[in-house]
């Protein structure tokens, strides 16, 4: 089975919404509650230029030493925004006080682009992303 949220690298997520007790339908499925994360995107801008925005994040955790970098980097006006997004971690086997996790290690890359247009018809958006990964213990 695989991990909650294992689809959202922790460089690339903007937000965490939590549904308490059972989840409506429209959050998707869920037993007990849901949570969804919110992947970062470039935003609309209040004006007609072009404005470059970015948000980049480096981590790393001793427990496994792993290391976790990515983030977004595009542009915007106030009809259009574009933006690409990358994310790569990897990480070895989890260390704990009488040993080791074996076969815990990980390696995954991610990248996509997301754009969206603002029309009198209402917004229209697409997200894209590519999930690569290597070993990926639980």
């Amino acid at each position: 089975m695989d991990p909650a949220l294992h689809y959202a690298p922790t460089p690339l997520v903007s937000a965490v919404h939590i549904d308490r007790g059972i989840s409506p339908v429209s959050e998707g499925p869920g037993i007990g509650g849901g949570v969804d994360a919110v992947f970062k995107k470039t935003d609309y801008s209040n004006s007609s230029d072009a404005s470059l925005g970015y948000d980049l994040t480096i981590g790393g955790r001793s427990v496994n030493d792993s290391v976790s970098t990515g983030g977004i980097i595009g542009a915007a006006t106030d009809t259009w925004r574009a933006n690409l997004l990358g994310a790569y971690e990897e990480g070895g086997d989890t260390e704990y006080k009488d040993g080791t996790i074996g076969g815990s290690e990980f390696q995954r890359s991610i990248y996509g682009l997301a754009t969206g247009l603002r029309t009198d018809l209402g917004e229209f958006s697409l997200d894209w992303r590519r999930h690569n990964t290597g070993f990926s213990g639980n």
